[in-house]
């Protein structure tokens, strides 16, 4: 055999056997059972929110159940929207999730003049984690011990009453305008940048009313310096039982909650978003987790990836005459 055929059927043989070695490697890859490595939880919002306590316990749950670290990461931008993207622009392999609330997927479509995605046909829902009804509240210096003297008062003198909020076209703010629109009354807004310094202002009384979690304001709540005039549900709350129900109030058909859940890029196979939901729907069955969130008054939401895909799509739906109504509108 000359020299130059010999070289050329070595290198066949060469070609042939690495194909054989990437066919394998590439096998036996896909063939590794999920997850095999760290999962990526990107948080939209800063430390310490309700939001990121709830990511935390999704976190937790996914580790343990799967013997993979999950690390949160909290990327805070654009209400929401700038984590939320990260994760939808990367490979959908279940290995980078986001953990998301009802504001980004279903407010925020409709104030936001540009969305980098779109949430009904760029997101695979993953899996519901819970939900915390909000709670309207009162410096209780006002001459409104409930809510129907509330009311009065608000109608005796139109748009001189004040809510403040997290800002524009957030749930805070849209929890009390809708409560404002079924009362039948005027309310004049006023935007913070967060909840925090907007309690702080309602303890001071320079504004006159908010709708917040329970979790941020439950030490003034229970030191008296704030009154819960009712809770957005149609239920009492086991933490304050004293508190009427919006039905009881007088507002029947008054629902103001935040939900949380976990979601990832579409594209994501079946047996992976399977696995992810079966352990996050375990979480009321799991003692430590179901302890921290009761601590933060969210009660659990054990979804289906259908269920929850179908909740996404209804408050998208709900919201948006809402959001209309206010006008507001961000860039």
């Amino acid at each position: 055999m000359r020299p130059a055929t010999r070289i050329a059927a070595r290198l066949v043989v060469f070609a042939l056997v690495a194909l054989q070695t990437f066919a394998l490697c590439a096998t036996h890859a896909l063939a590794q059972p999920y997850p095999s490595k760290p999962i990526r939880l990107v948080v939209p919002f800063a430390p310490g929110a309700i939001v990121d306590l709830a990511a935390r316990v999704a976190a937790e749950r996914i580790g343990s159940a799967t013997g993979q670290p999950v690390v949160t990461e909290n990327r805070p931008g654009a209400s929401g929207n700038t984590g939320i993207a990260q994760v939808l622009q990367s490979r959908p392999d279940g290995y980078v999730l986001g953990f998301t609330s009802d504001s980004i997927l279903a407010i925020n479509p409709h104030i936001y003049a540009s969305m980098p995605f779109d949430p009904l046909n760029d997101v695979t829902p993953i899996g519901m984690i819970g939900a915390a009804t909000q709670i309207l509240i009162v410096n209780p210096k006002l001459p409104a011990s409930n809510l129907r003297e509330f009311i009065a008062l608000a109608r005796a003198s139109p748009g001189k009453l004040t809510y403040g909020s997290a800002g524009a076209g957030s749930n805070l703010h849209l929890g009390a305008h809708v409560f404002s629109s079924m009362a039948g009354i005027t309310l004049t807004h006023v935007p913070y940048k967060g909840a925090a310094p907007a309690t702080i202002d309602l303890l001071a009384g320079r504004i006159d009313l908010m709708s917040a979690t329970l979790a941020s304001v439950i030490p003034h709540v229970r030191a008296g310096a704030l009154r819960v005039l009712l809770v957005g549900a149609t239920e009492r709350m086991k933490a304050l039982p004293e508190v009427p129900s919006a039905d009881e109030a007088g507002l029947p058909g008054y629902k103001s909650t935040i939900w949380f859940g976990v979601i990832a890029p579409r594209g994501v196979p079946a047996e992976v978003v399977d696995i992810l939901n079966t352990h996050l729907r375990a979480i009321p069955q799991d003692a430590a987790a179901r302890k921290r969130l009761d601590d933060a008054f969210i009660d659990p939401m054990p979804l289906t990836p259908a269920e929850f895909a179908g909740l996404i799509r209804a408050d998208w739906q709900r919201w948006q005459p809402i959001v209309k109504a206010t006008g507001v509108k961000l860039d």
